[in-house]
């Protein structure tokens, strides 16, 4: 019997795979404490994302679903509250970039502007306020990407390839990795690419990228990050996902 029974709702496969690995590690993958069900969102329809960890009798359970679009990952649960109530989920959690082309159309440059992100973020608070009485979803932007959340715990790219260290990185790439990404960096996956580029390796956001980061890292990453003061946005994710306060 689970004790925890959540949807996460996220734009994108890599999100999709992010979520799930991190669940599995965090809970020792161990399936009467962990159990999820992915699904790929098309045409409307929850379609099998070909993934399956313990079941629904896990402690903790999750059904995780990519809706293939950031745009869209308010409107799929908005138009799905009732389903997901009545299916038992006691909570469901959004997933998604704050980089978009209309944050950049917004910003009217390629930098992170503070006000523009508070006023994307508040107008999903505004959705949410009007159609619900905010305990039953909770909804988080990465800023800018989840690509900055792996920036932030760097230390995965020297388990990568021992030449991408500190030094190597700034004085390749100008990309100071003690800095909070968060503030710093407009498009992390696009840096993240350059730095595999030093060493000959490509990162196009493909499954296979995302699962390679993720077989790199353990719960002592996720633990400094969360303890680093960098890539909050991540620690309020991890607490809402796992129902802990750090």
């Amino acid at each position: 019997m689970n004790s925890r029974k959540l949807a996460v709702f996220v734009e994108g496969q890599t999100e999709l795979v992010f979520v799930r690995e991190f669940l599995k590690q965090w809970y020792g993958y161990n399936v009467s404490i962990v159990g999820f069900d992915c699904y790929n969102l098309l045409a409307k329809e929850f379609c099998d994302a070909e993934y399956r960890y313990g079941n629904e009798d896990s402690e903790n359970y999750f059904m995780i679903v990519n809706v293939g679009n950031d745009n869209s990952v308010l409107s799929s649960i908005v138009g799905r509250l009732k389903f997901l109530r009545n299916k038992g989920f006691k909570l469901v959690v959004g997933l998604r970039d704050m980089y978009s082309t209309q944050y950049i159309r917004d910003a009217k440059k390629h930098e992170i502007v503070d006000e523009v992100s508070q006023r994307h973020a508040n107008s999903v608070k505004d959705v949410l306020r009007d159609i619900e009485d905010g305990t039953f979803v909770d909804f988080h932007f990465a800023i800018m990407e989840i690509e900055a959340w792996f920036l932030g715990m760097d230390g995965f790219l020297e388990r990568l390839d021992s030449r991408l260290t500190r030094d190597f990185v700034i004085k390749n790439l100008n990309i100071n990795l003690d800095a909070d990404p968060e503030n710093t960096i407009f498009h992390p996956a696009a840096e993240l690419g350059k730095i595999y580029a030093l060493v000959d390796k490509r990162y196009d956001k493909h499954k296979s990228d995302i699962s390679s980061i993720m077989s790199l890292l353990t719960n002592d990453d996720f633990l400094r990050l969360i303890n680093s003061g960098k890539c909050n946005t991540f620690k309020m994710f991890a607490e809402s996902l796992l129902g802990v306060k750090f």
